[in-house]
């Protein structure tokens, strides 16, 4: 993907809502619309070593396991905190 089109997505992403009513009466639909295109953003932006405030949250929070026993691991392992 090339940077001018990641820096379309960015800018799709700012002024679309892709037909999604974001007129919720309770604002519930707007903050998870806007939440998702931050998720984006940061996605796009770590590609493109750009920081932005999600990345340490993610890096944090998130874990990846290769297999199910690693994963069983850190399941007994946080179950016990």
């Amino acid at each position: 993907m090339t940077k001018r089109s990641k820096c379309y997505i960015l800018y799709s992403i700012n002024e679309e809502n892709y037909g999604i009513d974001l007129e919720s009466e309770d604002g519930k639909m707007s903050k998870d619309f806007l939440f998702l295109t931050d998720v984006l953003k940061s996605v796009i932006y770590r590609n493109m070593d750009i920081p932005h405030p999600l990345h340490f949250f993610v890096d944090e929070n998130v874990s990846i396991f290769d297999n199910e026993e690693d994963f069983k691991k850190y399941q007994a392992e946080t179950e016990n905190e």
